[in-house]
């Protein structure tokens, strides 16, 4: 038990297997107070990209802690080596040689992808051979080298005016074209800041129709019925072609009492309703808001993953991108069970997957001004 190290005297530490630990921030933070320890050294099998070591061996890649990170590559035991037959010839691969070009062939002909998990070549194989990550890892990392600061970070004021605030929740990447179409997707959660880093948000994310581009998030801790007001913001202030950008919120819990504000309210004209036919009746039903189910969620996580597969949707926000590569799948034999590795969040993508959705049932206008350029 985590507590019945206090009070204890270490000279030097060793955790070994961290990332298979049932409580590893309340045992760490223990163990690192007693004595406190001149020596600590934490090492590990990868255990997937998420979860409390993962956090900690990216930080401190960043140098955002004072542990020094190391890899020790398979390639350096000398046990992980094959001797070659007589005349026997291998062209090495790339980093290896002959022999060790054997051993690992050898591995994956009997544990296939597990050889991956087993023997990395480099932390992020390592990480991704044992990861459940339902985002494409290699489009991911192309993202992470193209991130930027946004333009703006602030919030809206009562004028619908954007103020800046260094810890505001709104981050603008691009200003609105009035050309231009956008969307926005929003997940509401409860509002409450319990402290503990583990509370949802209430995420908005808006995407500009016409570039693709994810242009401005909306992320913080606010009651559902406020919410709302922010994202008649988010709706006003990127009206682009329509005067209003189609707002789309998830209808479940919270969402209902936003959905409510934003449209009974404040009147936002132009609130997404999802339509569902009756297969037996034949009868049409509108129904205010997304709605995320068994069915539609794989849908909407789907068209995401496709268009972050392909490159086409510009994401600039780090958050989005570090929220895509802790989303996983929660079940071994149930690949529509999804959700944000344990610690983690997905506000932000589930937010992202309806932007996306109400994409491919909103069709992009044109002004008459516009169309009017093209005939001439």
């Amino acid at each position: 038990e985590p507590e019945s190290m206090r009070g204890g005297d270490i000279t030097n530490l060793h955790c070994s297997e961290s990332s298979f630990w049932a409580e590893p921030e309340k045992l760490v933070a223990t163990l690192f107070e007693a004595g406190p320890p001149r020596r600590i050294v934490i090492e590990t099998t990868a255990n997937g990209i998420g979860g409390w070591f993962y956090d900690f061996w990216r930080k401190s890649k960043e140098g955002r802690t004072p542990f020094h990170p190391h890899f020790f590559e398979w390639m350096l035991d000398p046990m992980c080596r094959m001797r070659l037959g007589r005349g026997e010839e291998i062209e090495p691969e790339a980093g290896l040689d002959a022999e060790q070009t054997k051993f690992i062939r050898a591995k994956r002909a009997v544990q296939g992808a597990l050889a991956a998990q087993e023997y990395p070549m480099n932390d992020i194989e390592a990480f991704v051979a044992t990861s459940r990550t339902v985002f494409d890892i290699g489009a991911l990392e192309a993202y992470v080298k193209v991130v930027q600061a946004p333009r703006w970070q602030g919030c809206f004021g009562n004028d619908g005016k954007v103020y800046i605030s260094k810890d505001g929740p709104l981050k603008i990447w691009a200003a609105p074209d009035r050309k231009h179409n956008y969307v926005v997707g929003a997940d509401v959660s409860e509002g409450l800041d319990r402290g503990d880093g583990k509370t949802d948000y209430s995420t908005a994310v808006v995407i500009d129709q016409d570039t693709l581009d994810v242009v401005a998030t909306w992320r913080g801790y606010i009651d559902p019925d406020l919410f709302a007001d922010e994202l008649k913001a988010l709706g006003d202030y990127y009206g682009g072609v329509r005067g209003h950008a189609l707002v789309g919120v998830e209808n479940a819990s919270f969402g209902g009492t936003t959905l409510n504000t934003l449209q009974k309210v404040l009147r936002y004209p132009w609130v997404y309703y999802q339509t569902s036919i009756d297969k037996r009746t034949n009868v049409r039903t509108d129904r205010l808001g997304w709605r995320t189910d068994s069915h539609s969620k794989p849908m909407m996580i789907s068209e995401l993953g496709r268009l972050i597969r392909e490159g086409k949707l510009g994401i600039p926000d780090q958050a989005i991108i570090e929220e895509c590569r802790t989303f996983v799948r929660l079940s071994q034999t149930n690949g529509a069970v999804m959700g944000a590795e344990s610690s983690c969040h997905d506000d932000l993508v589930m937010a992202a997957a309806i932007a996306c959705m109400l994409m491919l049932n909103q069709p992009i206008q044109r002004p008459p001004a516009y169309i009017e350029q093209v005939f001439d």
